[in-house]
């Protein structure tokens, strides 16, 4: 049987935060509230501004875009992280498919967390330069 992931398991899986030492997983760990929404919730919806990011404990979640089913999300999957850096629209709707049980990070608690502990911030810039860097390096693979 799989071992079930923990909170710092589940945020060192984002790309985002994959460089955070332990101590700066403790920080973010310690803004974490869990949530137990019903079958049928929405959890995001697309055009909506958001303010939070969702990790999913257990439970899944159809993503729809325009109507169209992109994914399914399961335990072990994110969403919605860069609305805790920026106020944005969502580009899809989420909508449990099953009881869930996620664990969710607030922009207002991470944007304090930041001013408190800057070095995450750092460590979040230099994730995010790597992952323009290759994205950059891609689209200038496909025009050769």
């Amino acid at each position: 049987m799989a071992r079930k992931l923990t909170v710092s398991d589940s945020l060192r899986n984002m790309p985002l935060l994959e460089r955070c030492s332990d101590k700066e997983i403790a920080a973010i760990e310690s803004i974490v509230t869990e949530v137990h929404p019903p079958e049928g919730r929405v959890l995001f919806e697309e055009g909506a501004i958001g303010n939070e990011l969702i990790m999913i404990d257990s439970g899944t979640a159809e993503v729809t875009r325009s109507g169209v089913t992109l994914a399914t999300l399961g335990p072990g999957d994110h969403a919605g992280e860069l609305a805790i850096l920026e106020e944005m629209p969502r580009t899809a709707t989420i909508t449990a498919t099953s009881p869930m049980t996620l664990k969710v990070i607030e922009r207002r608690d991470f944007r304090q967390l930041l001013k408190d502990s800057p070095g995450i911030a750092l460590t979040m810039l230099a994730s995010l330069a790597r992952r323009l860097a290759e994205a950059d390096d891609k689209v200038a693979r496909l025009s050769d």
